[in-house]
């Protein structure tokens, strides 16, 4: 469980999907012995571990999908909440990946009400944050995009919060801090008001200029890329022609900053 949990992390940091295939087999088996000594929960994590390994992999995606739904069968069956959530979480991002994204909406609104009752509220799953926290992440993101703003102005706040809480906990402002300033900044864009949107986006950049990467909590390169660059794509106060020009030059500068990183990984 240790060598997957350190396979999935270095597969996230640097994209290589090497060993994925052995990793699977390993936890295939691992599922059979969890199973007969009816360490359900446990059972349920390392189903959940064998889809987040295939989803490394080309073309796996419908037995990701089987892996998550047997992952959440036994977290209804057995009142596991977070792994109800865990499990509602993947199903809804491989919906939005195939687009179905009415699907996915809903399976990440039934990952936030399970979230609620999560049995281990503090328990850290993907990037080091808690399961409310990647839900939240995630559900905001597709609201904003899909212009469904009155539905998503509550829970950008519940994300800022549960960041927030998050970073507390850490000692430091933490990765999932910075994506609920993104996200706040996209809603106050939303709602016609570039000043406060950009003024949001600008403590998200001052943090990544006056911290190293990797000092962040939570922060993986990769993961910085793919927000800078959902911002450039996102955000009219990002607008190569038309945005604030001291943004754009710090969103540039944070980039470079970022690729020098994976540059000596």
């Amino acid at each position: 469980a240790i060598f997957s949990e350190a396979h999935k992390k270095l597969c996230f940091e640097t994209g290589s999907n090497e060993h994925a295939e052995k990793v699977i087999k390993l936890l295939s088996r691992r599922e059979q012995l969890l199973g007969k000594l009816q360490r359900f929960r446990d059972q349920g994590e390392n189903l959940h571990s064998i889809a987040d390994h295939l989803l490394l992999l080309p073309n796996r995606q419908l037995e990701a999908a089987n892996y998550l739904k047997r992952t959440r069968s036994i977290g209804a069956e057995h009142g596991f909440f977070g792994l109800e959530a865990l499990a509602c979480m993947g199903i809804g991002q491989l919906a939005l990946k195939t687009g179905n994204v009415g699907a996915g909406l809903e399976a990440l609104r039934q990952a936030l009400t399970a979230a609620d009752f999560d049995e281990f509220e503090d328990a850290e799953y993907a990037g080091g944050s808690t399961i409310k926290v990647n839900v939240l992440r995630d559900l905001t993101s597709v609201l904003i995009g899909r212009n469904a703003i009155d539905e998503a102005e509550p829970l950008v706040a519940r994300f800022r919060e549960e960041a927030k809480a998050e970073s507390a906990r850490k000692g430091g402002v933490c990765f999932s801090e910075l994506f609920s300033l993104f996200a706040n900044a996209r809603l106050l864009e939303a709602r016609k008001k570039p000043r406060e949107a950009a003024a949001e986006f600008c403590s998200l950049l001052d943090v990544l200029h006056n911290n190293e990467i990797r000092a962040i909590p939570g922060m993986m390169p990769r993961y910085c890329e793919e927000m800078l660059g959902a911002a450039g794509e996102t955000l009219k106060i990002l607008d190569p022609k038309s945005g604030e020009k001291d943004l754009i030059a710090g969103v540039a500068a944070a980039r470079l900053k970022v690729a020098r990183v994976q540059a000596n990984q």
